[in-house]
């Protein structure tokens, strides 16, 4: 019975956060409870702060646009898989700008309690056999692993701080052009020699 009434409070919130687009933190307790069916109390009782209730409901948001991360690639299954590595880099970028709070909110959890699982640890498990592909088409001696976790981190770290991005380096990751020259030249590097 707990966990029924937990999962209605947490789909009545994936769904208020759909409504809003990519701003949950316009999402008011009240606004949760009314579409819920239930106290401001329970809300707190189960997550503690509207803040655990929208980053655990947006870890789940996350997590399904990673489950279907194949069928980014599907519409390429004859480029190489260097191409395919950079144009599912490309489309998971655009994803993080597209969605820009939630992505944060996604990004910074996982960082703050990187646990087994977590939507960082699906991303570097969605990208390892793209990146082991790699390896073996360039044949390279680098490890996949270690290069997947590496761009997975350039990525998001890059993302994170958009706006230092631009100042250092004079890049605007929110320009399609300038992203995409970015993320190439960034997979490029990691797997030159």
């Amino acid at each position: 019975m707990r966990e029924d009434r937990k999962n209605e409070i947490i789909q009545a919130t994936i769904r208020l956060i759909q409504d809003k687009g990519s701003h949950p933190d316009a999402i008011t307790v009240r606004e949760i409870c009314k579409e819920a069916g239930v106290g401001v109390g329970i809300i707190n009782y189960y997550f503690e702060s509207k803040d655990n209730l929208i980053a655990q409901c947006v870890q789940q948001i996350i997590g399904n646009v990673i489950a279907h991360f194949g069928e980014v690639l599907a519409p390429w299954p004859t480029t190489s898989a260097m191409g395919r590595l950079k144009y599912a880099a490309n489309a998971t970028v655009t994803f993080l700008y597209g969605n820009e709070n939630i992505s944060r909110i996604s990004i910074l959890s996982d960082l703050r309690n990187g646990r087994a699982g977590d939507n960082t640890e699906q991303t570097i498990a969605a990208y390892l056999p793209l990146v082991e592909a790699v390896c073996r088409e360039r044949q390279s001696q680098r490890d996949a692993k270690q290069a997947t976790v590496t761009m997975c981190m350039v990525l998001q770290g890059a993302f994170l701080r958009t706006e230092r991005i631009q100042a250092e380096l004079g890049i605007d990751m929110r320009n399609p052009e300038e992203r995409k020259r970015y993320v190439d030249g960034l997979i490029d590097g990691l797997f030159e020699g």
